[in-house]
Protein backbone atom coordinates (compact mmCIF):
# COMPACT_ATOMS: atom_id res chain seq x y z
CA UNK A 1 0.00 0.00 0.00
CA UNK A 2 1.36 3.33 -0.90
CA UNK A 3 2.35 5.46 2.13
CA UNK A 4 0.62 9.03 1.56
CA UNK A 5 2.63 10.86 3.86
CA UNK A 6 5.47 10.69 1.28
CA UNK A 7 3.27 10.76 -1.86
CA UNK A 8 4.00 13.86 -4.27
CA UNK A 9 1.66 16.61 -4.11
CA UNK A 10 -0.16 15.88 -7.28
CA UNK A 11 -0.49 12.19 -6.83
CA UNK A 12 -2.40 13.39 -3.55
CA UNK A 13 -4.55 15.49 -5.74
CA UNK A 14 -5.20 13.13 -8.75
CA UNK A 15 -6.28 10.24 -5.98
CA UNK A 16 -7.94 12.31 -4.19
CA UNK A 17 -9.87 13.72 -7.30
CA UNK A 18 -10.74 10.15 -7.79
CA UNK A 19 -12.74 9.77 -4.25
CA UNK A 20 -9.96 7.90 -2.35
CA UNK A 21 -11.06 8.96 1.37
CA UNK A 22 -7.32 8.24 2.75
CA UNK A 23 -5.99 10.25 0.03
CA UNK A 24 -8.36 13.45 0.81
CA UNK A 25 -7.62 13.26 4.54
CA UNK A 26 -3.88 13.47 3.37
CA UNK A 27 -4.36 16.59 1.35
CA UNK A 28 -6.48 18.11 3.94
CA UNK A 29 -3.87 17.11 6.64
CA UNK A 30 -0.62 18.59 4.50
CA UNK A 31 -2.27 21.43 3.10
CA UNK A 32 -3.95 22.89 6.68
CA UNK A 33 -1.27 24.68 7.74
CA UNK A 34 -0.29 26.47 4.35
CA UNK A 35 -4.07 27.84 3.87
CA UNK A 36 -4.53 28.95 7.37
CA UNK A 37 -1.32 30.88 7.21
CA UNK A 38 -2.01 32.38 4.00
CA UNK A 39 -5.52 33.25 5.62
CA UNK A 40 -4.61 34.49 8.58
CA UNK A 41 -1.84 36.95 7.11
CA UNK A 42 -4.68 38.70 4.59
CA UNK A 43 -7.65 38.43 7.43
CA UNK A 44 -5.73 39.15 10.52
CA UNK A 45 -8.01 36.99 12.93
CA UNK A 46 -7.98 33.77 14.29
CA UNK A 47 -11.41 33.10 13.81
CA UNK A 48 -11.84 34.29 11.13
CA UNK A 49 -8.84 32.64 9.22
CA UNK A 50 -10.10 29.29 10.79
CA UNK A 51 -13.69 29.54 9.40
CA UNK A 52 -12.14 30.22 6.10
CA UNK A 53 -9.40 27.78 6.10
CA UNK A 54 -12.56 25.07 6.72
CA UNK A 55 -13.90 26.35 4.11
CA UNK A 56 -11.56 26.45 1.70
CA UNK A 57 -10.18 22.67 1.96
CA UNK A 58 -14.34 22.49 1.98
CA UNK A 59 -14.29 24.21 -1.45
CA UNK A 60 -10.79 22.38 -2.91
CA UNK A 61 -13.38 19.16 -3.35
CA UNK A 62 -15.44 20.64 -5.20
CA UNK A 63 -12.67 22.34 -7.61
CA UNK A 64 -10.34 19.45 -7.70
CA UNK A 65 -12.10 18.55 -11.58
CA UNK A 66 -10.95 22.33 -12.52
CA UNK A 67 -7.34 21.41 -11.17
CA UNK A 68 -5.28 18.97 -14.52
CA UNK A 69 -3.07 16.36 -13.89
CA UNK A 70 -0.09 17.71 -14.13
CA UNK A 71 0.73 21.36 -12.85
CA UNK A 72 1.95 22.44 -9.39
CA UNK A 73 -0.69 21.06 -7.11
CA UNK A 74 0.58 23.34 -3.76
CA UNK A 75 0.57 26.29 -5.86
CA UNK A 76 -3.08 25.74 -7.36
CA UNK A 77 -3.86 25.09 -3.73
CA UNK A 78 -2.50 28.47 -2.72
CA UNK A 79 -4.01 30.34 -5.46
CA UNK A 80 -7.48 28.91 -4.39
CA UNK A 81 -6.93 30.14 -1.33
CA UNK A 82 -5.96 33.27 -1.79
CA UNK A 83 -8.91 34.05 -4.12
CA UNK A 84 -11.81 32.99 -1.51
CA UNK A 85 -9.81 34.84 0.76
CA UNK A 86 -9.78 38.00 -1.24
CA UNK A 87 -13.38 37.69 -2.16
CA UNK A 88 -13.77 37.11 1.36
CA UNK A 89 -12.19 40.45 2.69
CA UNK A 90 -13.90 42.32 0.27
CA UNK A 91 -17.63 41.44 1.30
CA UNK A 92 -16.49 41.92 4.66
CA UNK A 93 -15.66 45.62 4.11
CA UNK A 94 -18.03 47.87 6.17
CA UNK A 95 -17.84 50.36 3.36
CA UNK A 96 -19.00 48.05 1.19
CA UNK A 97 -21.94 47.21 3.39
CA UNK A 98 -22.45 50.40 4.02
CA UNK A 99 -23.16 51.66 0.26
CA UNK A 100 -25.19 47.97 -0.78
CA UNK A 101 -27.73 48.63 2.28
CA UNK A 102 -28.01 52.60 2.05
CA UNK A 103 -28.62 52.96 -1.80
CA UNK A 104 -30.80 52.87 -3.76
CA UNK A 105 -31.05 50.00 -6.57
CA UNK A 106 -29.15 51.24 -9.80
CA UNK A 107 -27.49 54.26 -7.78
CA UNK A 108 -24.02 54.48 -6.74
CA UNK A 109 -23.35 56.35 -3.37
CA UNK A 110 -20.93 58.47 -3.38
CA UNK A 111 -21.19 60.00 0.47
CA UNK A 112 -19.30 58.81 2.94
CA UNK A 113 -20.66 56.35 5.87
CA UNK A 114 -22.54 58.09 8.58
CA UNK A 115 -19.63 59.01 11.37
CA UNK A 116 -21.28 56.59 13.72
CA UNK A 117 -20.04 54.03 11.46
CA UNK A 118 -16.39 52.53 12.49
CA UNK A 119 -13.76 52.97 9.83
CA UNK A 120 -12.40 49.96 8.16
CA UNK A 121 -10.19 47.84 10.30
CA UNK A 122 -9.66 45.56 7.61
CA UNK A 123 -6.86 45.53 4.90
CA UNK A 124 -7.64 46.53 1.77
CA UNK A 125 -6.48 43.55 -0.57
CA UNK A 126 -6.39 45.46 -3.86
CA UNK A 127 -4.33 48.21 -2.40
CA UNK A 128 -1.77 45.90 -0.51
CA UNK A 129 -1.50 43.96 -3.72
CA UNK A 130 -1.03 46.97 -5.98
CA UNK A 131 1.71 48.37 -3.35
CA UNK A 132 3.07 44.99 -2.78
CA UNK A 133 4.06 44.54 -6.65
CA UNK A 134 5.03 48.23 -6.98
CA UNK A 135 7.54 47.63 -4.17
CA UNK A 136 9.36 44.55 -5.82
CA UNK A 137 9.43 45.89 -9.01
CA UNK A 138 12.20 48.34 -6.98
CA UNK A 139 14.15 45.54 -5.47
CA UNK A 140 17.45 44.39 -6.93
CA UNK A 141 17.32 42.05 -9.91
CA UNK A 142 18.28 39.01 -8.64
CA UNK A 143 15.84 39.70 -5.43
CA UNK A 144 12.46 40.23 -7.35
CA UNK A 145 12.09 36.32 -8.21
CA UNK A 146 12.16 35.39 -4.79
CA UNK A 147 9.92 38.04 -2.98
CA UNK A 148 7.61 37.42 -6.07
CA UNK A 149 7.54 33.51 -5.15
CA UNK A 150 7.28 34.30 -1.39
CA UNK A 151 4.97 36.86 -0.98
CA UNK A 152 2.64 36.82 -4.35
CA UNK A 153 2.76 33.37 -4.53
CA UNK A 154 3.11 32.28 -0.77
CA UNK A 155 5.94 29.57 -1.86
CA UNK A 156 7.40 28.01 1.41
CA UNK A 157 11.40 28.64 1.35
CA UNK A 158 11.88 25.09 0.20
CA UNK A 159 9.95 25.80 -2.64
CA UNK A 160 11.80 28.90 -3.77
CA UNK A 161 15.09 27.29 -2.79
CA UNK A 162 14.64 24.18 -5.25
CA UNK A 163 12.73 26.61 -8.00
CA UNK A 164 15.93 29.11 -7.83
CA UNK A 165 18.40 26.82 -7.13
CA UNK A 166 19.62 28.45 -4.01
CA UNK A 167 20.44 26.91 -0.97
CA UNK A 168 17.74 27.05 1.54
CA UNK A 169 19.83 29.57 3.73
CA UNK A 170 20.22 31.95 1.22
CA UNK A 171 16.64 31.97 0.39
CA UNK A 172 16.29 32.48 3.93
CA UNK A 173 18.64 35.29 4.62
CA UNK A 174 17.09 37.15 1.48
CA UNK A 175 13.45 36.95 2.24
CA UNK A 176 14.84 38.60 6.12
CA UNK A 177 16.60 41.08 3.85
CA UNK A 178 13.54 41.78 1.09
CA UNK A 179 11.30 42.41 4.38
CA UNK A 180 13.84 44.49 6.12
CA UNK A 181 14.37 46.69 2.48
CA UNK A 182 9.77 46.66 2.24
CA UNK A 183 9.52 47.46 5.50
CA UNK A 184 9.90 51.64 4.80
CA UNK A 185 8.04 52.04 1.35
CA UNK A 186 5.02 49.27 2.64
CA UNK A 187 5.19 50.52 6.34
CA UNK A 188 1.36 50.80 6.49
CA UNK A 189 1.22 46.85 6.02
CA UNK A 190 3.62 45.80 8.26
CA UNK A 191 1.08 42.97 9.55
CA UNK A 192 0.44 41.59 5.79
CA UNK A 193 3.93 42.15 5.23
CA UNK A 194 5.48 40.15 7.91
CA UNK A 195 2.26 37.55 8.43
CA UNK A 196 1.41 39.26 12.24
Amino acid sequence: MLDLSTAPDQDIVNRARNGDEPAQRELVRRFRPVVYKLVLRMVRREDAAEDMTQEILLRLFDKLEEHGPTGDAAAWIRQVAKNATLDYVRRARPDAQYKRDNVAPGRVSLAAPPSSHTPRNEPDPDEFERDLRRAIRRLPPEERECARLFFQKDWTHAEIAEQLGWPLGTVKTTIRRIKRDLQKPLGQWHNLLNGD
